[in-house]
């Protein structure tokens, strides 16, 4: 199984928090698909723009994993 990660860092890449993380799990043992990609990030930047943080707004950082 195959999952993606994203962090919504709004104060750039250091510190880093997982407060701000979507995560989505994929059946397959390849690379998730974009949509899995796409909704983990729309939730993590979705929780920090809750928070007061905005994306438009540097240093907001999204910072995505595989595993």
């Amino acid at each position: 199984m195959a999952t993606v990660k994203a962090f919504a860092l709004p104060h750039g890449v250091s510190p880093s928090t997982s407060e701000y993380c979507g995560t989505r799990e994929s059946k397959e043992n390849d690379i998730p698909p974009v949509e899995h990609v796409g909704e983990a990030v729309h939730e993590a930047v979705q929780k920090a723009w809750r928070d007061g943080f905005d994306p438009a707004v540097g240093p907001f950082v999204v910072l995505v994993t595989f595993s």
